[in-house]
Parts: structure tokens; sequence; C-alpha cells
């Protein structure tokens, strides 16, 4: 009494990112910075207000989860060298910072593990 171990094949599944509001996001970008510069502002200051805008938008669609679409946009902005490394960096130096965000991962722990009932 033998079984057959079929091989069944389950068809692809992509849990990646969602690729349509992705490439939104990406040309959405790729517009803004290919816009000529308005007077009054420098070349560096329209770069930013793009990728800040893109990344808005991209928190609002959401094809990646939300720290992703923030690192992104924080490394497109250091790969155009709009603002540098220390600067892109200075937030997280603020204690403020660091003790909000403990604040939220030990309230979800509590909410996760039901230590708070």
């Amino acid at each position: 009494m033998e079984e057959k171990i079929e091989n069944k094949k389950t068809p692809f599944q992509w849990k990646g990112a969602k690729l349509l509001p992705l490439f939104l996001v990406f040309g959405l970008c790729f517009t803004l910075l290919m816009l000529p510069t308005p007077e009054g502002l420098n070349k560096n200051a329209w770069q930013l207000f793009s990728i800040f805008i893109t990344t808005i938008v991209g928190l609002i669609l959401q094809p990646l989860p939300i720290g992703a679409t923030a690192l992104l946009g924080l490394v497109v902005c250091l790969f155009l060298k709009v603002i540098t490394v220390q600067n892109a960096l200075s937030g997280f130096s603020s204690q403020v910072v660091w003790l909000i965000a403990m604040a939220f991962m030990l309230a979800r722990g509590f909410l996760k593990t039901g230590l708070g009932a």
C-alpha cells in the first residue's frame, strides 16, 4: 500500500511590493525631477521638494511598508546628493526620537503578548 506523492505546483504569488503603485511613485519622482527648477529656488531645494512629495504619495499609496518607503526617500536624497549623510541621519541622534520609538515598540509588545491584560 504505497501512496504516491504527487508534486503539485502552486501558482506563483508575488509577495513583494505592489508593482502598480511602485511604478506610479517612481514615475512621479522622475517626472518632478525632470521638470525645470522654478524661479526663486535652487536645484537642491527643488529636488528635495520633489522627493518629499514623492515620499508622501508613497506613504499614501503604500507600494512598500511605511518604513521602507521613508528609507527609500532618504536613500534617494543621499544618492542625488541633495543632503549630506550627517544631515540625513541627524534626526536619529535625538534621544526623544528613540524614546518615542521604544514606547511604541513596548506598547506593541504588550499587545501582542497579552501582558497588558
